[in-house]
């Protein structure tokens, strides 16, 4: 077990440690560095305490799988690549207080299938959902001003969105590939 009182862990520390099946995340845990848990394809749950506002770039990247993730109320930001590639990751209910997902956060979760953005989110970044072949179902939170590019490129699942008043900006393939996408409403 890691200590509850590790208030930082550093870029790579558990990095491809295979056989990794679980941990304790610590309450104290305030940041990570990137990739934390990097190819850590035995891992398949994790519950990130209260108190933690940030999830670090890459921090589950190629955590294959990793199936079940509780998320705390006071968490803020997403990093980049976050959940890049966990293959097995279908859900994710993520916090109303998340204010941004930066990009590529969800790319190439290929079996995600639905996902309800926080309302605070006014953009969807570069790559976030970028490959996520199974998503069927996405809610839009009303005050979205942008979609980047490439956001659902690849989303061949996805059957209907429906885009706020408010949008302003579609990044180039933002849809790209979207083969089953049937109702787009505006």
């Amino acid at each position: 077990d890691i200590p509850q009182d590790v208030s930082y862990i550093g870029k790579y520390a558990f990095s491809n440690c295979k056989n990794l099946s679980s941990m304790n995340y610590p309450t104290s845990l305030a940041t990570t560095g990137w990739g934390v848990f990097n190819g850590c394809t035995k891992l398949k749950s994790i519950t990130v305490p209260e108190g933690v506002t940030e999830l670090p770039g890459s921090v589950f990247y190629q955590a294959n799988c990793l199936t079940k993730v509780k998320l705390p109320s006071t968490l803020k930001t997403i990093g980049s690549s976050a959940f890049y590639d966990c293959q097995n990751l279908t859900f994710i209910d993520l916090p109303d207080s998340v204010e941004q997902i930066n990009d590529g956060a969800f790319s190439d979760c290929e079996n995600l299938t639905s996902i309800k953005l926080p309302a605070n989110i006014t953009s969807i970044n570069k790559e976030t959902f970028h490959g996520c072949k199974s998503l069927k179902n996405i809610t839009l939170p009303s005050r979205l001003e942008s979609i980047g590019e490439e956001a659902f490129y690849e989303c061949e699942n996805l059957e209907n969105i429906t885009l706020p008043d408010t949008i302003k900006t579609i990044g180039k393939s933002a849809f790209y590939n979207c083969e089953n996408l049937k109702m787009l409403l505006l």
